[in-house]
């Protein structure tokens, strides 16, 4: 299993049989406990690059896409694609790890992670497909990141590890993606 830098992406085409994607994000928050309970995982499948709205955002809050081919797994961190299920229009699907604002609480920043990693693996299978660097290690000053991107070129689905980070925690991402907080 290669590990992926910032950039770099991989053709999901060499799978056989894929269907079901798995994106598991790891991290080890070491004693920030405070920060290792504010962690969330979203997902936002993209129709020329925006949000068709906030009911296609898959968080805590809203486990499935409207389709249901994107949806959180079972544990903390993890977040499913159905590929086959996934409509025609959703040409992408961010994946993006932030920190849930407290009011009041110190400022926490995904820096202060010891390691955030994503796996890419066939969820039906259990088969490792690659898995990127260590984000957290150039996450920088951030409270929300996009870790991995999994999208279509033509009738092909490739993965793509990302890393761009943003100050304002989900809330930002959304309004990277054209939704308004």
């Amino acid at each position: 299993m290669s590990d992926l830098v910032p950039g770099a992406n991989v053709s999901l085409r060499e799978v056989p049989g894929l269907r079901l994607l798995r994106i598991s994000l790891e991290w080890d928050a070491g004693r920030e406990n405070v920060l290792d309970e504010r962690l969330g995982v979203a997902a936002l499948p993209l129709v020329d690059e925006k949000l068709p709205g906030r009911s296609h955002v898959v968080f805590g809050n809203q486990p499935t896409s409207p389709e249901q081919s994107t949806r959180l797994g079972a544990s903390n961190g993890v977040v499913e694609i159905d590929l086959d299920a996934v409509p025609a229009d959703v040409g992408r699907v961010a994946v993006i790890v932030f920190i849930h604002p407290r009011p009041g609480a110190a400022r926490r920043s995904l820096s202060q992670l010891r390691s955030l990693r994503a796996v890419i693996t066939d969820a039906e299978k259990g088969t490792p497909i690659t898995r990127s660097v260590d984000l957290a290690k150039s996450a920088g000053n951030v409270t929300a990141l996009i870790a991995v991107e999994v999208y279509r070129r033509g009738s092909e689905w490739k993965v793509k590890v990302n890393g761009q980070g943003f100050d304002g925690g989900l809330d930002a991402g959304l309004a990277q993606f054209g939704l308004p907080a």
